[in-house]
């Protein structure tokens, strides 16, 4: 049975492509209607490219299909410019949140640490590997950060009504069965008064109804973070693995 994996990796993408702005509520801005899905992809592209620093938190559900169970999580993202960044993994365990797994990536390192076990797992990576890591195009959440001919080639890219006032709407079709294999669909909605994303929602492909949604709160661009967020954490028994050793992914249940 094929199952694909979306963890806490695939938000390094979407910490690199996060627009610049700061965290406001919702305000007036260009009717959702006068807008054509080239220039949201625009606006998008445009605003990745201004971020220096942020914080999030995305509140994340996962659907498996095969066992009809809902599985939610919590993850605290931090990026800084140009290439720190963590992501801070939190699930429920016997009603309790429990702080299940941290990630911090650098510009030559990987480090995946489980702090319930105090332990770590430190992998050099060469330049090409991180490239791919940071910018996996198989990832639902690196749509915030691929160029809108990328986009445009693999997916049929349309602007449909969003139900929440302030924000458009994107939902992609895959155009080949390359893309088919990953998704079936994704939903991208947008907040047009920072042009970030709001929530992410992302049909996986192969025979299972599999999805993931990604709803995003607590956003602050641009803020100022200390170099010290991404330093490895204290009392933790770090072990440094073989490059080509596979890499663990984390299932997100």
């Amino acid at each position: 049975m094929r199952r694909r994996s979306i963890g806490g990796l695939i938000l390094v993408a979407f910490l690199a492509a996060l627009a610049a702005g700061v965290l406001v509520p919702v305000r007036a801005a260009a009717d959702p209607k006068e807008l054509t899905v080239d220039e949201v992809l625009d606006q998008m592209n445009k605003k990745s490219a201004s971020v220096t620093d942020l914080r999030a938190i995305a509140q994340v559900t996962k659907f498996d299909s095969t066992f009809e169970e809902k599985h939610q999580l919590r993850m605290e993202l931090a990026y800084k410019k140009p290439d720190l960044t963590r992501v801070d993994t939190y699930k429920k365990r016997d009603g309790k949140e429990v702080h299940s797994q941290e990630l911090i990536m650098g510009k030559d390192f990987l480090l995946r640490v489980w702090p319930e076990n105090r332990h770590g797992e430190l992998r050099r990576m060469t330049p090409e590997e991180m490239k791919r890591e940071r910018e996996d195009p198989n990832d639902p959440l690196s749509f915030f950060s691929r160029p809108p001919e990328d986009l445009k080639k693999d997916f049929d890219v349309k602007l449909v009504p969003a139900a929440k006032p302030g924000t458009v709407k994107l939902t992609l079709a895959p155009r080949n069965e390359q893309v088919k294999f990953d998704y079936k669909s994704v939903e991208l909605v947008v907040d047009t008064a920072t042009w970030m994303p709001a929530t992410v929602k992302a049909m996986t492909g192969g025979e299972e109804d599999d999805w993931a949604l990604y709803e995003f709160d607590k956003v602050v661009v641009n803020g100022g973070i200390d170099a010290s967020v991404f330093a490895a954490p204290k009392d933790i028994t770090i072990e440094e693995v073989d490059e080509n050793a596979p890499v663990p992914k984390d299932d997100g249940k």
